[in-house]
């Protein structure tokens, strides 16, 4: 058995645990602290003993969907709203659509602003230990993975239902900015043609309010691929770590809470930890263990594109030439969003490392999912995520050195 194949092994053997013993692990619910508490078993009391072992707590979001949906029920009621005593209630509800539409243009970019703190949240915790270098400690690399898993909704179920769901929300997102300009016209000119342009927005608005309301409701993903594969990779390279540590480099190991709601966990480390890992190298494994072709995303975002920061990407590229029988590549993050996005937007290295079905091939896999289960990962695509994110480890410990 080859080193990459027995730490494979050892991944797979946490994913078993989380999945198969923990299960399903809703954000900032019991099962996700049942998962963080594995976690801090295995970095504290099996044997790798890493320095500073603690849980870190946050207050995060218990639903993706909680914004969207009081969004575009404040949208549907400003419609409503509109006619009741104009001028006054036209100009009232411009402000008031223009305000959500701000919003919701803030979720989707990752922006913080006063309705993602001021949403009711729960306790959530980043798990994190710090594995020291032989030698001289001189760059600080942090292995990130999530603990939570999403909702298996119905937008999820199929790659047909993935695009319907993407054309209708894009759809409502255009209306809620139009919504202000066409009210205030209207207010203004008292015409009526901006209204009714309003209201036909407002039926994809109502068409986006149904599918969030079923996604909310949605039985919760196993979350095998996602992500409970990037947490036993993470965990399995801390336990190679401490059979042979670097040699400049501080490792921090970080399994992350509420990533499915908005990056939460990683949010909360970036405004705990800014200076310590201002230089630092983040790389997460999010959706590995599925798929033939090893990727590592190039930038990524929803509305607005952020590109990874070049030293990241030229480090990627290192790793990728000394394991060239992976055909590892970069690719664009454009789907969803990753933890790696607050990570670009504030300006730090980051590298997402991910797998995909081959050069070709059609499918989302098992993403977000009921069948996101252990039997459908590969031990093989393990493999050769461990091989690629060790690669990414001994370069940028080279170039500290």
């Amino acid at each position: 058995m080859s080193e990459a194949t027995r730490w494979a092994a050892r991944a797979l053997a946490h994913v078993r645990a989380l999945v198969d013993e923990i299960g399903p692990r809703p954000s900032t619910g019991k099962a996700e602290r049942a998962a963080a508490e594995y976690v801090y078993e295995v970095m504290g009391a099996r044997g790798l003993d890493l320095r500073r072992v603690r849980h870190e707590l946050f207050p995060g979001l218990p639903s993706t969907y909680r914004p969207l949906r009081c969004s575009l029920i404040v949208a549907l009621a400003c419609l409503f709203l509109y006619p009741q005593a104009l001028p006054t209630s036209g100009h009232f509800v411009a402000v008031a659509s223009a305000v959500v539409a701000y919003g919701v243009y803030s979720l989707f970019t990752l922006r913080d602003w006063p309705l993602y703190r001021l949403m009711g949240k729960r306790t959530s915790q980043n798990t994190i230990g710090e594995i020291p270098p032989a030698g001289e400690a001189r760059a600080t690399v942090v292995l990130v993975a999530h603990a939570d898993t999403h909702r298996a909704a119905l937008i999820y179920s199929s790659d047909r239902w993935v695009s319907v769901f993407s054309l209708i929300i894009g759809a409502a997102f255009l209306s809620l900015v139009a919504n202000p300009v066409l009210f205030a016209l209207g207010a203004m000119t008292g015409s009526l043609l901006p209204y009714a342009l309003a209201l036909v927005g407002g039926v994809v608005q109502i068409a986006a309010l149904a599918l969030v309301i079923q996604a909310d409701r949605a039985p919760y993903s196993p979350g095998a691929n996602d992500d409970a594969s990037g947490v036993g990779m993470a965990l399995s390279i801390a336990e190679r770590l401490k059979e042979a540590p670097l040699q400049h480099t501080t490792v921090w190991i970080a399994i992350t809470g509420c990533e499915e709601t908005w990056d939460g966990g990683v949010r909360a480390m970036i405004d705990a930890h800014r200076e310590t890992l201002a230089d630092a190298l983040w790389v997460e494994f999010d959706g590995v263990g599925c798929g033939a072709h090893t990727v590592w995303l190039t930038g990524e975002g929803m509305l607005r594109y952020d590109h990874a920061h070049p030293d990241a990407m030229a480090a990627a590229e290192a790793a990728a030439a000394r394991v060239p029988d992976l055909g590892a590549e970069g690719k664009p993050g454009t789907l969803a969003y990753t933890q790696m996005g607050p990570v670009h937007k504030a300006g730090m290295r980051g590298v997402g490392v991910n797998q995909r079905p081959a050069p070709g091939a059609e499918g989302m896999g098992n993403w977000h999912r009921l069948c996101d289960t252990t039997e459908n990962l590969d031990l093989q695509a393990l493999e050769h995520a461990h091989r690629f994110g060790w690669a990414l480890l001994q370069v940028w410990d080279e170039r500290a050195g």
